[in-house]
């Protein structure tokens, strides 16, 4: 397997946001070719921000198999964030997937928009 790797920053529709203490904040890679599937996750990465919650922007970076990759399919990232309590409540989602123009390299500098749920 050969890895490539899409990165950025998972920032916030308003100034001065954090999350709550012990969030699980989840950014998915996702072929959208098949838009009546809802998206198939090609991969992921799961960042808990511990005791303290954490203040955004928030870096990740998402590992993918490059062979898995084909430049036909459309691919797009989404985040959402939610609370570890007993509940798991969702705390901020992204509004809508961003479009990646992915050519089988290594992308970074992409910033996940999100928005607090009320």
């Amino acid at each position: 397997m050969t890895f490539e790797s899409v990165g950025g920053r998972i920032i916030i529709s308003q100034a001065g946001g954090v999350t709550s203490p012990d969030s699980r904040i989840t950014v998915r890679l996702v072929d959208m070719s098949r838009p009546e599937a809802g998206g198939i996750t090609v991969s992921r990465q799961v960042i808990l921000t511990g005791p303290r919650g954490r203040p955004f922007p928030i870096e990740f970076k998402i590992l993918f198999d490059s062979q898995v990759y084909n430049p036909e399919k459309k691919y797009a990232l989404s985040a959402r964030i939610e609370e570890m309590t007993g509940d798991e409540r969702l705390q901020y989602i992204s509004a809508y997937h961003h479009p990646l123009p992915m050519n089988g390299r290594t992308l970074y500098g992409i910033n996940i928009l999100v928005q607090t749920i009320c």
